[in-house]
């Protein structure tokens, strides 16, 4: 029980950061730009498994993690993420580019899920792992085998 609360908490922490990178981005483009929707989920998915992959202290702990675990804990973050974007725009808290609070809004935000776990799992596969994290999971492999 102890270890999921830290989880979650963890989770807590890099959700916040997840949203304030990709919510803040549109910041930084050409006036009169923006970012959908289906572009922001998607820059979600690959925000989530850089700060796995590098962020310190963190990467390590994760790294030790079953595969099936981390690729869970990434989908929920995901659908997380897709949840409150969804539930900003329904507020009219965070008005998102392109997401319309519909049946036919959420059925498309569930799309982008894909395409956000998609991206999420390719930056993860694609990104290089840090010497740590190869030893946490060499670890991780000997103690199960």
């Amino acid at each position: 029980m102890k270890n999921a609360l830290k989880w979650i908490g963890i989770c807590l922490v890099v959700l916040i950061v997840c949203l304030i990178v990709v919510l803040g981005a549109s910041q930084f483009l050409p006036p009169g730009s923006t970012l959908g929707d289906d572009v922001l989920i998607a820059l979600a998915g690959v925000v989530l498994s850089i700060i796995f992959t590098y962020m310190p202290g963190l990467r390590v702990v994760y790294g030790g993690l079953v595969t099936e675990t981390k690729q869970l804990i990434q989908l929920i973050l995901i659908i997380t993420i897709a949840g409150i974007t969804f539930a900003f725009t329904c507020t009219n808290f965070w008005l998102v580019p392109g997401v319309d609070c519909s049946k036919q809004g959420l059925i498309t935000l569930i799309i982008y899920i894909f395409l956000a776990a998609g991206g999420n799992q390719l930056t993860y596969k694609l990104s290089p792992q840090p010497g740590d994290v190869k030893t946490a999971i060499a670890e991780r492999d000997l103690s199960q085998g």
